[in-house]
C-alpha cells in the first residue's frame, strides 16, 4: 500500500520515532520497512517536520488482532460457536462456552491471554450455584483470587469465586447512582461486595446500609472502603430477613436478587414510609413480566437491564410506595 514515509538511520531511530509519535504523525495503519542501515518509518499525511525529507514508499499494511478469536487457528465450524463477549473483572476472565468447545478450552484461554497482557485468570463459567449465587467457575489459567475491578473511576475489590459479581451492570449502577440524591437513606439488599453502594457513595452523601448473607462479599466491601476512604457505608453481613427489623426507614432501596427478589419484598414494608422508592431486578421473559398487585406500591417503570438467555432478559421494575 502507498503512503508517505521519512527514511532515517537505524541507530537514532527510537529517538525520532518517540517525538513523531509525540506529535501524532506516526501511521500506525503501515508497517516500517527495513531498509538495510536505514528503517522507513510510515507518517500521515500532514507530517510537517522539516528537518526530514517525505517521500512515498510501497509499504505492508499493519494486520491488527481486534478480538481473542483472531489469535484463533480453528476450523470456521468452530470459529462460528465462540462467543463474541466474555466478563472482564480486573485481571479475571469469565467465558461461556458451549458443550462442544471443551476441548479447545485451552487453546481460547491462550487467546485470551494473548489479547489482554495483564489477566492472569481465565475461567468458564456453567452457571450459578448455591444460597450465595455464586457463579460456578472452572479455572483453565490462573488461580483464585481477590481482584481490583475500575466502573466509573472507582476501585472495587472483586472475587466472582466466592462473590457473585456481574460488569453488565456498569451503567444500571450509574443511573442508580445519578438519580439518588444527597441525604437519602439507601438500602442495598443483596449487595454482594457492595458495586452499588460504592457507586452511590463516591457521588452522594447518603446513608447506605449495605447488606448481604455472603459474608466475603462485607469483607470485600469493607476493602474497598479503605482504599477509597469511604465512611457513608454501613456494611452488614446477615440475612435480610433479620437485619431489616433493626434499620430505620428507606427513602431507596435496591434489590438486586434477580430470580429471587419479588420473594423478598414482602420483608420491606416495616421499613418504608410513602414516597419510598424500591429498584428491584428480576428475570423474566418479557411477555410474563410480574403484574404488581401489592397494594402498597405503585408501578412506576419497566426498564430491560440486558438480555439473559434467547428468551429470558433482566428488568429492573421501579416502585414506589404510597
Amino acid at each position: 500500500m502507498k503512503g508517505k514515509g521519512i527514511r532515517i538511520p537505524k541507530n537514532s531511530a527510537q529517538n525520532i520515532i518517540n517525538e513523531i509519535k509525540r506529535k501524532n504523525y506516526y501511521n500506525n495503519d503501515l508497517k516500517i520497512i527495513d531498509d538495510g542501515n536505514f528503517i522507513i518509518i510510515p507518517v500521515k499525511d500532514y507530517f510537517s517536520l522539516t528537518d526530514y525529507k517525505i517521500s512515498e514508499y510501497e509499504f505492508d499494511e499493519m494486520v491488527r488482532k481486534r478480538n481473542y478469536r483472531d489469535f484463533l487457528n480453528l476450523d470456521e465450524g468452530i470459529r462460528k460457536m465462540l462467543p463474541k463477549s466474555y466478563d472482564r473483572i480486573g485481571n479475571i476472565v469469565i467465558i461461556k462456552l458451549e458443550k462442544n468447545l471443551t476441548e479447545y478450552e485451552k487453546e481460547i484461554s491462550e487467546a485470551i491471554l494473548k489479547m489482554h497482557k495483564n489477566v492472569r485468570t481465565v475461567a468458564v463459567d456453567t452457571g450459578v450455584k448455591g444460597e450465595f449465587r455464586i457463579r460456578n467457575l472452572k479455572i483453565i489459567h490462573g488461580n483464585v483470587e481477590d481482584t481490583i475491578y475500575v466502573e466509573n473511576g472507582i476501585r472495587m475489590f472483586a472475587n466472582p469465586f466466592k462473590v457473585y459479581f456481574s460488569p453488565r451492570l456498569s451503567n444500571e449502577r450509574k443511573y442508580i447512582s445519578d438519580i439518588i440524591e444527597d441525604n437519602e437513606v439507601v438500602f442495598d439488599l443483596f449487595c454482594g461486595s457492595g458495586p452499588f453502594s460504592m457507586n452511590i457513595s463516591r457521588k452522594r452523601k447518603a446513608i447506605i446500609y449495605s447488606i448481604d448473607k455472603n459474608p466475603y462479599g462485607i469483607f470485600l466491601l469493607r476493602k474497598s472502603m479503605k482504599i477509597n476512604n469511604i465512611e457513608n457505608i454501613i456494611p452488614i453481613a446477615g440475612d435480610i430477613r433479620i437485619v431489616l427489623n433493626n434499620l430505620p426507614v428507606a427513602d431507596r432501596i435496591i434489590m438486586d436478587l434477580p430470580f429471587n427478589s419479588k420473594d423478598f419484598l414482602k420483608y420491606v414494608r416495616n421499613n418504608v414510609r410513602s414516597g419510598t422508592k424500591i429498584h428491584m431486578y428480576i428475570m423474566s421473559e418479557r411477555q410474563n413480566l410480574m403484574k404488581m398487585d401489592e397494594e402498597w406500591v405503585s408501578l412506576k417503570n419497566i426498564t430491560e437491564v440486558h438480555q439473559y438467555s434467547p428468551r429470558i432478559s433482566m428488568f429492573r421494575i421501579d416502585m414506589e410506595v404510597k
